[in-house]
């Protein structure tokens, strides 16, 4: 089992990661639950509720800097998020 430290250290890691590259971070989550013996059941339910948490924070991300780079108010958007697509 992994410490503490490990875990925050990988738990920044993977979400820095799924940002860049825009994935829910299933593939780095499910793998590492797994090293740790969790159930595959269990590592992959897990790991879509976190993919649920890092989608939020991700589209918040993109709203606060989409409206601090471009102040123009298109139709249908807030900051990098068109509405329609949500």
């Amino acid at each position: 089992e992994f410490s503490k430290r490990i875990h925050y250290i990988s738990g920044a890691i993977f979400g820095a990661l799924s940002a860049l590259i825009s994935v829910a971070g299933g593939m780095f989550i499910v793998p590492y639950l797994l090293a740790q013996g969790i159930d595959i059941k269990k590592a992959i339910g897990t790991s879509s509720a976190i993919g649920f948490i890092l989608s939020l924070s991700g589209a918040l991300g993109y709203m606060i800097n989409g409206y601090m780079i471009n102040h123009t108010s298109l139709d249908y958007t807030i900051g990098f998020l068109f509405l329609p697509a949500i």
